[in-house]
């Protein structure tokens, strides 16, 4: 598949020009989606649509009061939606900046619009939020057997550094422990 996504960075968020040219892997919805912003924000109201998409994409989602904190700032929490030209919310992510670390919770993308350069999106907006909060180093955990977010957290310049067996459930599997340090210095392509 080839990916020709361009991203511009504007004052409401992450703009995106995508085209999937590979037309035997993408359904004509797919192809229809021209366009896609990132929103610096989760508000109350994508609540009830991140649940959904939580419910559909882990065996395991997170609860209804987990994405009310994913909302409220007091826990140095951030947040991240992924909108449609429509402006359906078509994916999110949200991180916890302690001191100065940022740990990715979530970097989630619908179906449709997966392998367009949204998680990429999702992945940079979280992080330019964390740096302004004075984050240097990022830190996340991912399914040993998720290749596609493994390949997107590789290529960004996460850094394997641990395996933990039998950390996931239902199904049960290894969680692989990826670092980025310098923040700062050495995300700036991510960053800019």
């Amino acid at each position: 598949m080839e990916d020709k996504t361009q991203l511009r960075v504007g004052h409401s968020g992450i703009h995106s020009e995508m085209s999937c040219s590979n037309e035997s892997l993408f359904s004509a919805h797919r192809q229809s989606a021209a366009s896609w912003i990132i929103k610096p924000e989760v508000i109350k109201e994508d609540l009830p649509r991140l649940f959904e998409i939580e419910r559909e994409s882990f065996s395991a989602p997170w609860t209804v009061n987990m994405f009310r904190d994913a909302v409220s700032s007091t826990r140095g929490t951030l947040g991240c939606t992924a909108r449609s030209v429509k402006d359906h919310v078509i994916g999110y992510g949200v991180c916890q900046v302690v001191v100065d670390e940022v740990n990715i919770h979530r970097v989630v993308v619908t179906r449709d619009y997966q392998r367009c350069g949204v998680g990429f999106g999702l992945l940079r907006s979280m992080l330019n939020q964390a740096t302004v909060k004075g984050a240097q180093v990022a830190s996340l955990e991912v399914r040993e057997n998720n290749l596609a977010a493994r390949k997107l957290y590789e290529s960004t310049g996460f850094v394997r550094v641990a395996r933990r067996s039998a950390y996931y459930r239902n199904p049960d599997g290894a969680a692989l422990i990826y670092v980025l340090k310098n923040l700062n210095e050495d995300a700036r392509p991510l960053l800019v």
